[in-house]
């Protein structure tokens, strides 16, 4: 098991590698939605989600961790994004077994993941000449994304996790669809409660419009998450190498005040600051969790909030609701 998963590590690396090679730091990827952190857990802590294990919201950090789900899991999301940007999240996660009853045999979990980014009417203009602009109407802008979603036990201490992403774009009308792939596994260290893994996000075809293609924000994620005081704290570091960019990292934490009610904060470094305003990066958050406890199974009802300043750009907020039996 530890061959596979040092195997998967340099797999990784190799192809990172030879991707930048071809355009380093060149920041002309396409998708660049799929960079947005969906559900406000994380979002609160600095976008770090890569070591949550049995969340909701791993499949957008490292798929591997959706194999420590219950039994069932229905998630949503909305998203007031700057510049009167939005985005919808509705999720689905389910355990897989094959018999019955207490003879059953554990699949894994399976999921499926939609989304979908829309934003206010743009005023379009034409060029008249070499600087000369007039009106010519308004047009729409909108994202969609599907993710199939499978992850396992390689074994009590190893998960692997696997995204299949269907991607569309639509801008007035021109319009492209894309399929690309996360693959990622997260180990359960010696040390007690101390996670470990790496994910690689969006590999996939390029996306075309007007002629013109350019990739998917293909990333490589180095995850670490520590738990402590009887799992009441939560600590998460996620590094980040993308392709078009510099490396950079997020962190944060977590701490329950009581059963129901949680706080959370985080740190996004290689966000753009302003002199005036050095809360970019920043983000917070609470957690209320409620459990209600039935015959045969525990329901979990969860409500998560995230705010997260983004300077002079404007600020965005996330509200998540979702329910796990």
């Amino acid at each position: 098991m530890r061959q596979l998963i040092t195997i998967t590590i340099i797999s990784v690396l190799l192809f990172v590698s030879q991707a930048e090679a071809k355009g380093k730091y060149t920041a002309t990827t396409s998708g660049a939605f799929l960079k947005l952190d969906v559900e406000a857990r994380a979002a609160a802590m600095g976008g770090a989600g890569g070591a949550l294990v049995g969340d909701s919201a791993c499949i957008y950090y490292n798929p591997a961790g959706l194999a420590g789900l219950g039994t069932f899991s229905l998630s949503s999301s909305h998203v007031e994004w700057f510049q009167d940007i939005k985005l919808e999240h509705l999720g689905l996660a389910k355990r897989l077994k094959i018999g019955f009853e207490e003879e059953a045999r554990d699949l894994g979990v399976g999921a499926c993941n939609l989304n979908f980014l829309h934003m206010n009417k743009i005023k379009a203009t034409h060029l008249i000449g070499t600087s000369d602009w007039e009106p010519a109407g308004e047009f729409t802008s909108s994202d969609y994304l599907a993710i199939f979603t499978y992850a396992c036990y390689l074994r009590w201490d190893a998960l692997f996790g696997i995204n299949l992403k269907v991607i569309r774009e639509e801008i007035e009308k021109e319009e492209t669809t894309v399929v690309a792939f996360d693959l990622g596994v997260l180990h359960k260290t010696r040390i007690k409660n101390l996670v470990a893994g790496v994910a690689l996000q969006n590999m996939g075809s390029k996306m075309k419009f007007m002629e013109k293609s350019s990739s998917l924000p293909l990333n490589l994620k180095g995850s670490i998450g520590y738990a402590l005081l009887d799992k009441e704290l939560l600590l998460l570091i996620d590094i980040n190498k993308p392709i078009d960019n510099e490396l950079h990292v997020q962190a944060g934490a977590e701490y329950w005040l009581t059963p129901w009610l949680g706080l959370r904060a985080g740190y996004k470094s290689g966000v753009d600051t302003s002199a005036e305003d050095s809360t970019s990066g920043f983000g917070g958050g609470i957690g209320i969790k409620l459990k209600r406890q039935g015959e045969e199974s525990t329901s979990i009802y969860k409500f998560d909030y995230a705010f997260v300043p983004y300077g002079e750009i404007g600020d965005s907020q996330r509200v998540s609701l979702s329910v796990e039996f």
